[in-house]
């Protein structure tokens, strides 16, 4: 339905932002990449993810699956 490498992104800013949001919490991440500046750093990827996939839906579509006839 989507392209591999727009659901690996999907996957991988997924994965950056569960392991780093509760480091960040947790006060282990610091400096300048814990600050207010670096919500949007961290979660670019996420960030720019989703538009990308919702362009993708709104232009390319979604094949529906072919239904079943009843013997």
């Amino acid at each position: 339905m989507i392209p591999a490498w727009l659901a690996w992104w999907g996957v991988l800013s997924s994965v950056v932002l569960v392991i780093s949001v509760p480091f960040q919490i947790a006060g282990f991440l610091t400096g300048s990449l814990a600050g207010y500046q670096a919500v949007p750093a961290i979660g670019l990827p996420a960030l720019i993810f989703a538009p990308v996939f919702a362009l993708w839906l709104l232009i390319k579509g979604v094949a529906t699956p072919a239904r079943r006839q009843a013997r």
